[in-house]
């Protein structure tokens, strides 16, 4: 996906939140995108957020020729900054909140 991006192209990929921690040849990839300055956040859900799994995921969003090398943290998966979930909890799935969406 990344090598397919435009010139200042962005793209979103939704992961396993496991992707962000594991060594081997993940651990390979994520260094190699930080060197190459191609994550540009990355955004924590919580379990059971979709349908049929009920592991924690995340948003990588990836762009290319980034002007900075900073890099955004959202962690939805926790409370906002006035203490509230981020997300409902249901009965067989989560749900971010209205507040808490980004469409």
């Amino acid at each position: 996906m990344i090598h397919s991006l435009a010139v200042g192209g962005r793209i979103a990929a939704i992961a396993p939140y496991g992707v962000l921690f594991r060594g081997a040849s993940e651990g390979l990839i994520r260094k190699r995108v930080i060197e190459e300055n191609l994550l540009d956040a990355v955004i924590g859900l919580p379990e059971n957020i979709f349908y049929g799994t009920s592991i924690p995921a995340c948003i990588l969003v990836f762009k290319k020729n980034r002007k900075n090398s900073d890099v955004l943290f959202i962690d939805a998966s926790k409370k906002d900054e006035d203490g509230n979930f981020r997300y409902v909890k249901g009965s067989n799935q989560n749900e971010l909140t209205e507040k808490h969406r980004i469409l």
